[in-house]
């Protein structure tokens, strides 16, 4: 039996590992360079733009108010006047270029940073 790992066992996992580094630091790297700094709310025909402070924040609309809440710089709709209530569902958003809508509100909701993406996938 020849003894494991062979030299060239060691440079393929030496190999694997560096790129496997640099793909983790370029991403993490990315990421922190485009942090979210507002958030914009267009609502019926109204745009504000406000910083990602810790707040509670009760939107009217057509159908109602419906109440924000941003913590820990993540922003979630809490309670939704309209029928099917997706904006309630979309969960918390915290990246910028994320939105959450509610159409039958008439609420648009984006985080905002410093280099907008060209796509959000989910």
């Amino acid at each position: 039996m020849k003894p494991w790992p062979k030299r060239g066992d060691l440079i393929l996992f030496a190999v694997l590992l560096a790129l496997s580094l640099t793909g983790w630091l370029t991403i993490h790297l990315l990421r922190s360079r485009n942090a979210p700094t507002s958030l914009q709310i267009d609502a019926s025909e109204q745009t504000f733009a406000l910083p990602l402070n810790d707040t509670v924040l009760v939107i009217p609309g057509p159908l109602g108010d419906t109440k924000v809440i941003v913590e820990d710089g993540k922003v979630w709709v809490e309670e939704a006047t309209c029928p099917q209530k997706i904006c309630k569902r979309q969960g918390k958003i915290a990246l910028p270029g994320q939105s959450i809508i509610c159409l039958p509100n008439r609420i648009v909701i984006t985080i905002k940073g410093e280099i907008q993406p060209d796509a959000v996938t989910y």
